[in-house]
């Protein structure tokens, strides 16, 4: 299985002037200057490891790639090679170059002569889906080991509201529920018992969750087949049922549809590297 992605951002560019200086004095900067992970050759590659693993490494290892297309960039078989292994690529064309050069992809920022990084920061942000998980501490380990990873297999960015804990609270929350395109309550007898103590997570997000604009977003799901009475306001919105190890997949599924990404498929089984082999049988017990 694949692993989810842990970046936001990887950027792939021409080792070449001007466009390698912008990459690295402008661009880089601006995406991590509006909390955006970036990963960057220059200081995340290791010397002496295969140059073409580490970059289709970090190509999956983020969520959306962005490639730096100048004229010269077709004439390196690396930079194509990353582009190509890149599942969601942003194609950023900086100068004149003819339209037959750039690359397919899923969004492009054309910024003819300018050297602003913002538009491709903005367009970063429109492609990125983010998630904000709130739940008990009782709930933490599932969400930590079931929800999360398979919303990050769907190249969806997670937080957890406990992430936050040691932050001034309302301030925190607020930041993190503005930028999430979704923020789905886990809902469970435990998160209820938090609910009643006002010094908990739970109490602390749910002032924001009470706020109107921020209840279009939510997603309450269940995770906790015991029997608890559920508040009007999330009865209001469709609750996605996750009370059984069975219901898990389509509980993922139904959250990604509601974010317009797809679903993590389950893994292949990668194919025999050798074809016309046999698995071994009760005939072959000699050989043993």
């Amino acid at each position: 299985m694949t692993s989810p992605p842990d970046r936001d951002v990887f950027v792939s560019y021409r080792h070449g002037d001007p466009t390698k200086t912008w990459v690295r004095s402008v661009l880089v900067p601006a995406l991590e200057a509006d909390g955006l992970s970036v990963l960057l050759d220059q200081r995340d590659f290791l010397q002496g490891e295969s140059l073409t693993g580490q970059m289709e490494q970090a190509a999956q290892r983020a969520r959306v790639t962005v490639a730096v297309v100048d004229d010269r960039y077709r004439d390196s078989d690396y930079t194509m090679f990353e582009s190509t292994v890149s599942s969601r690529l942003i194609v950023v064309v900086r100068g004149e170059i003819d339209p037959d050069r750039v690359l397919p992809n899923d969004l492009t920022v054309d910024l003819g002569e300018s050297d602003g990084a913002q538009p491709v920061v903005d367009a970063v942000n429109e492609m990125l889906k983010r998630v904000f998980v709130i739940g008990s501490e009782g709930d933490d380990s599932w969400i930590q080991a079931v929800l999360v990873p398979e919303l990050e297999r769907a190249g969806v960015a997670t937080q957890r509201a406990s992430e936050l804990a040691g932050m001034i609270a309302v301030t925190a929350f607020e930041r993190a529920v503005q930028r999430a395109d979704k923020v789905v309550v886990v809902l469970s007898s435990s998160y209820y018992r938090d609910l009643a103590d006002d010094d908990s997570i739970v109490a602390r997000t749910s002032r924001v969750v009470d706020d109107v604009r921020v209840q279009k977003k939510v997603i309450p799901l269940r995770c906790d087949p015991d029997t608890f009475d559920i508040e009007p306001r999330y009865t209001r919105n469709l609750i996605i049922d996750a009370t059984r190890d069975e219901l898990w997949d389509d509980a993922v599924a139904a959250i990604c549809r509601l974010l317009h990404v797809q679903a993590p498929g389950h893994a292949a089984i990668p194919s025999c590297p050798y074809p016309g082999m046999q698995p071994f049988g009760p005939q072959d017990h000699e050989i043993f």
